[in-house]
């Protein structure tokens, strides 16, 4: 896993695909696929083909404050549009879309998933495959914003698919359909605990469920998704090393820990 942080001065169009273009495409499973998609738009294709992982990204950046996300199975460079399966709405109206806010952002990048954490909007999204049960399948999800994504989605343990705020949906589930995603356990507003009484930071991945199947698919890749929680002693922006690994903390109406390093 690579991380990547740094401050927006401005959120205008395009700021966000400025900082794909450089950071992204460092891990060799990810390429700038179209870079002529639209104006301010580009498609990212994730590939890695001895480990069952392929699907396009398109971000849509040509707006001040945020960027549409649409997934696909493929995508016709040419033309510029995409082909086959496609996870672009939740039901018929909610789009996906990443915010920018003016102050500091951090970047995960994996083979076969990418975080984007808005940390001065204190929000996170996660897009790409889960650590999988069944590695011979190519299951991809979106977890991140809706068009109002008012909280955290990241850290939200949605038990419907979608709202307004956040959509956890699949691109491709394990049959190769479209269906809602949620955390295993979730139930309404889940009160998640990550603090022991000896002061130490207790921290798992959030397990992802096929909303539809029931079947628990495998974790969310470095995230610990803890819901409408409330700490003692821990806020907004702290970070904890377990076993060598620093987790970072994003803090709005839902919370949620996210792997750096």
């Amino acid at each position: 896993m690579s991380y990547y942080s740094g401050s927006f001065g401005s959120v205008a169009a395009g700021t966000l695909i400025s900082i794909l273009d450089v950071d992204l495409i460092l891990n060799s499973c990810w390429s700038i696929y179209d870079s002529a998609a639209g104006t301010n738009c580009k498609v990212y294709k994730c590939q890695d083909t001895p480990n069952n992982c392929l699907f396009y990204l398109k971000v849509d950046d040509n707006y001040s404050g945020y960027s549409i996300i649409e997934l696909w199975e493929g995508w016709d460079a040419t033309g510029h549009v995409g082909t086959g399966a496609s996870l672009t709405l939740y039901g018929t109206a909610t789009a996906m879309r990443l915010t920018k806010t003016v102050g500091g952002w951090g970047l995960c990048v994996r083979d076969h998933n990418m975080i984007w954490c808005d940390y001065a909007g204190n929000k996170g999204n996660y897009i790409g495959q889960p650590k999988r049960k069944d590695t011979s399948k190519n299951i991809v999800l979106y977890w991140g914003g809706g068009n109002s994504p008012a909280s955290n989605p990241l850290g939200t343990q949605q038990t419907s698919g979608g709202t307004a705020a956040v959509v956890c949906a699949f691109l491709f589930d394990e049959s190769g359909s479209k269906n809602p995603a949620v955390p295993c356990g979730a139930v309404g507003a889940n009160i998640g605990f990550c603090k022991t009484s000896l002061g130490e930071i207790e921290l798992s991945e959030t397990r992802v469920v096929n909303y539809t199947t029931f079947l628990i698919i495998g974790d969310l890749d470095g995230v610990c998704v803890m819901g409408a929680a409330t700490y003692s002693g821990v806020s907004n922006g702290d970070t904890c090393t377990i076993a060598g690994v620093v987790w970072q903390l994003i803090v709005a109406t839902n919370y949620c820990w996210v792997q750096q390093a």
